[in-house]
């Protein structure tokens, strides 16, 4: 063969290969997005699960936990507690730097995650979650207790039924 044709099969050839990588790519991007919705409707699913069944932090505090506001508040924050949310944290007698020193972690955790090509899922929020709660669960008790504050209301705080109105009793 001439060296022209073999330029030719060649640069031929070259082009094909770049059409394959080419169509490669985007079907590994459909595989990527694909496995985004996945996430996505795997997380709906474990909402309403969750809804149905709520977890230890969600019967403890009515909605939303402190640390899972902290959690979401830090995510937009480049890791940093708020100020209300540390506020918070601290009325609550959990020891702020400890609480931070946890957000970061848990986010450290999910940045490497990601950095692996996997994608942090909602129950593993749910399980850090519920480990702040149980770890700190005596804080807002043991602070009132130093301060010398009388408890007067054991209910207020959590998602127990309210207690009835003696008036709506009669």
């Amino acid at each position: 063969m001439d060296p022209l044709s073999l330029v030719a099969m060649a640069s031929t050839t070259f082009k094909g290969l770049q059409v394959l990588v080419s169509r490669g790519a985007e079907i590994e991007h459909v595989a990527q997005k694909l496995g985004h919705w996945y996430t996505l409707v795997s997380d709906i699913n474990q909402a309403e699960r969750e809804a149905e069944n709520p977890p230890l932090f969600k019967k403890m505090f009515d909605g939303s936990s402190v640390e899972e506001q902290a959690l979401n508040a830090a995510r937009s924050r480049n890791g940093m507690i708020d100020e209300g949310n540390l506020i918070y944290i601290f009325d609550l007698g959990i020891n702020a730097a400890q609480a931070q020193a946890e957000v970061f972690s848990y986010l450290q955790w999910e940045n490497e995650l990601v950095k692996q090509g996997k994608a942090p899922e909602h129950h593993h929020t749910v399980q850090w979650l519920e480990g702040c709660a149980e770890k700190w669960k005596h804080c807002p008790t043991d602070f009132a207790n130093s301060r010398g504050f009388q408890i007067m209301d054991r209910t207020s705080l959590t998602n127990t039924p309210l207690l009835k109105d003696a008036s709506d009793a009669a």
